[in-house]
């Protein structure tokens, strides 16, 4: 075989291991090119083409970057991997990973290299969407109102987000790693929750997961609080891992109480006015027969029983006025109180109220000055305290009550203004106060009982009377020591006024008159009516406002309507409004068993409150007709006729 025979030959043969390197690499299900050590294309398969988006020429070098062959040598080693971007001939860049192997010669020396390239693009976007979506879901649960818990089968905190930090107090890096539930859940549930946990791994069965339910839960200063939270299960790779949102209503809670119990107040007041209403008719009959029996006797006897039934029926009213002041809201009324004797007059409330287990004991100064504020209000704020020094000694204890008088430059606090004051003091031998908890005391809604057993308004509203009548509250207190609350209230300049010890028979009710009562209570209509007469005026009844109006169309000669309030059918006020058509210069007297008054026009009128007193009514005769020829006594003046 001569020279240029075994030249054809070799060249035979080297394009058939080319031509079957080509079919190899056409083969090959990715994109395959086969470059020189300078990075030159010398071959490449049609999936390389496609990838690259042209067919370059031998040789060619269409890299934007750094080529293959070059991270190759670069890299000292003899393969590489490196991850880059090829731009196509559109401007897109695809982001590719190219494999790179060396070829050496039989010295070991790189003469080229070929590199398999794997189009990365789709994964890419997938990983920056899957990264775009676990940053959002991030941002999501770092920005939730909401508390946002991740924990796995055995209960370990995974997640943790802000609000979490808040409703509990621990930071996201002292939650991770730790137990749920030795964290965040009060020492005696604990074992409960562990088993329910421990039950739905076993069973698949728990009340807990997919619904909202409300828990206790620990803060981190020891404080229990409610929770309401919502628990997903994840099933992961045969695992299990818990989602759950958390939101503290211990606040919710309170408010929706603080409702219900406003609520409730709100239905006792008008229970009360109605009860009010009806038992002070009652009053209003017995009290002014008494009165008017106690002026027409002279046996010793009888003056001595039918003086013990005033001073019940005294009580009576006394009493539905604190049941008035307890459940209605008012303005102020002031004037001078004289402290001790209102204390002594609440005695037999305050025993039936704070029960028999506590002794009542009282320290009252001897020439304690009146104090300036509303009697109706220290009643209801001595009540408050007292109830709460009950709440405080469940076992019993001793309850006392002082008072004294406080001179000008002795006040204690800066939020008084200098002058003189009265105290009164309520001190109890219960389980007292932490500093924590006496620094809010007095806050509006805060309480220290179980739920439903305080609405935390107590001690709000004596310090809001306190404040209103110009004095101040302060307390003193240690836990285990008790608790002593001292209300201040402002001197007042005037002497309050005292209850005559005897009603006199001659009084001054005014100029005589011609009177019409109009009431739809019988009893009261008549004894208000001889009441009237009694005082030296003529009268005439009506029970109804229709009647009254009937009345006044045939005979409209009266000085002065007397008109009850509440009356079916025709109220007070309307009967008054057309009463004045028919008589616009007479003047009318309204009386009321109510608390107050049930039109804004009639805090403007003259007002009698029942139950009153044959007194009562002579001061609103002569304040309304003007004074008498010297109080004497009218009774022989000859009754008008009743209807």
């Amino acid at each position: 075989m001569d020279t240029g025979e075994i030249r054809i030959r070799t060249q035979e043969s080297r394009d058939l291991r080319f031509a079957i390197d080509d079919a190899t690499l056409e083969l090959l299900p990715v994109a395959v090119c086969v470059s020189d050590r300078d990075g030159a294309i010398l071959r490449y398969n049609r999936r390389a083409a496609e990838l690259w988006g042209r067919t370059p020429g031998r040789g060619e070098r269409f890299y934007g970057g750094e080529s293959p062959m070059a991270a190759l040598l670069r890299s000292g080693r003899t393969a590489s991997t490196v991850e880059t971007a090829i731009a196509q001939p559109n401007g897109e860049r695809l982001a590719v990973l190219v494999t790179t192997r060396a070829i050496l010669d039989p010295d070991g020396i790189i003469t080229g290299g070929i590199s398999c390239f794997q189009d990365m693009t789709e994964r890419k976007l997938a990983q920056e969407a899957l990264l775009e979506s676990v940053e959002l879901a991030h941002g999501i649960i770092a920005t939730a109102l909401d508390g946002f818990v991740q924990i796995d089968a055995a209960g370990t905190i995974l997640e943790w987000n802000p609000q979490m930090e808040t409703i509990f107090g621990w930071t996201r890096e002292e939650a991770i790693g730790r137990s749920l539930i030795e964290l965040c859940v009060p020492p005696g549930q604990r074992a409960e929750h562990r088993d329910g946990l421990e039950r739905y791994l076993r069973s698949g069965k728990t009340r807990l997961l997919n619904r909202r339910v409300q828990l206790q839960g620990l803060r981190r200063d020891g404080k229990e609080i409610m929770v309401e939270s919502a628990f997903t299960v994840l099933r992961r790779r045969g695992d299990c891992l818990f989602n759950g949102f958390i939101r503290d209503v211990t606040d919710r809670l309170a408010a929706d109480a603080q409702l219900r119990q406003a609520q409730k107040m709100e239905a006792i007041g008008q229970l009360t006015g109605g009860i009010a209403h009806d038992f002070n008719n009652l009053l209003a009959a017995i009290i002014p027969n008494l009165e008017l029996a106690l002026s027409r006797t002279a046996d010793e006897r009888t003056l001595h029983y039918l003086t013990s039934a005033v001073r019940a029926a005294g009580r009576g009213a006394r009493l539905t006025d604190q049941l008035l002041a307890f459940a209605r809201k008012q303005d102020l009324v002031t004037g001078p109180i004289e402290v001790n004797q209102l204390i002594r007059d609440m005695g037999e409330m305050l025993l039936r109220t704070i029960g028999p287990t506590i002794t009542i004991k009282t320290s009252l100064e001897e020439f304690l000055w009146p104090a300036d504020s509303d009697a109706s209000q220290l009643e209801v704020a001595i009540l408050n305290l007292a109830l709460n020094a009950r709440d405080a000694m469940p076992m019993g204890g001793a309850l006392v009550i002082a008072t004294a008088n406080l001179a000008a430059g002795d006040a204690p606090t800066a939020d008084l203004v200098p002058g003189d004051y009265v105290t009164v003091t309520v001190s109890d031998t219960g389980s007292g106060m932490s500093a924590e908890v006496m620094a809010r005391a007095c806050e509006p809604f805060y309480t220290t009982k179980p739920m439903g057993r305080g609405s935390g308004l107590g001690l709000s509203m004596v310090y809001g009377f306190a404040r209103q009548s110009g004095g101040t509250v302060a307390i003193e207190s240690a836990l285990g020591q008790g608790t002593s609350v001292r209300l201040t209230l402002p001197r007042s300049a005037a002497a309050p006024l005292l209850e005559a010890a005897g009603e006199e028979d001659r009084l001054d009710a005014g100029r005589p008159s011609r009177i019409l009562v109009v009431d739809d209570d019988p009893l009261v209509r008549e004894i208000t009516a001889m009441l009237a007469r009694d005082l030296g005026h003529t009268a005439e009844d009506a029970e109804s406002g229709e009647s009254a109006l009937e009345l006044l169309h045939r005979d409209p000669r009266f000085d002065l309507l007397i008109v009850d309030i509440a009356m079916p059918n025709m109220h007070g006020a309307l009967f008054a409004e057309k009463a004045r058509v028919l008589l616009p210069t007479v003047p009318v007297l309204f009386v009321t068993g109510y608390p107050e008054p049930a039109h804004s026009e009639l805090a403007r009128a003259f007002m009698l409150k029942k139950p009153y007193r044959r007194a009562d009514l002579a001061a609103k005769l002569r304040a309304i007709l003007g004074t008498g020829p010297g109080g004497t006594d009218r009774r022989r003046a000859a009754p008008a006729q009743k209807r």
